[in-house]
């Protein structure tokens, strides 16, 4: 029985500018995995909560899972990562002060608010807001 989604792996040609966008533009936090250090090539990257919902690394060091890695680039037969997010305006300024292109969505009818972005490993992001 599958509970909750745990985590998201991503792949990146550039963890550096990566980590910097979710960190300043989405105000997200990271830590090197458990067990290694700040040079480990990877990171976690964490919601408000303290919760790592991101894993992000390098593909030179793509986990033995005996899973074949992919490409760096893009979703694959991932469209996106959705999270569910707090203070709109706030992302949307944070965002703007970034230099993200965002795409924003209204639902009135459900309540919901939306912001559609790309990582810097055209990764789309939705943000919403309930």
């Amino acid at each position: 029985m599958i509970r909750a989604l745990d985590h998201v792996n991503i792949r990146v040609r550039d963890l550096k500018s990566t980590l910097r966008f979710y960190e300043e533009a989405l105000g997200m936090f990271s830590t090197p995995p458990p067990g290694m250090g700040e040079d480990a090539g990877e990171a976690w990257i964490h919601d408000a909560s303290g919760r790592p919902v991101l894993h992000v690394g390098t593909p030179s060091l793509e986990v033995n899972t005996g899973v074949e890695a992919h490409d760096t680039h893009g979703n694959g037969a991932i469209h996106h990562v959705a999270f569910d997010c707090a203070d709109y305006e706030i992302t949307l300024e944070r965002l703007r002060v970034f230099g993200v292109a965002a795409r924003c969505n209204d639902i009135p009818a459900i309540g919901l608010r939306q912001i559609f972005v790309r990582d810097p490993n055209e990764v789309l992001i939705e943000l919403n807001f309930r």
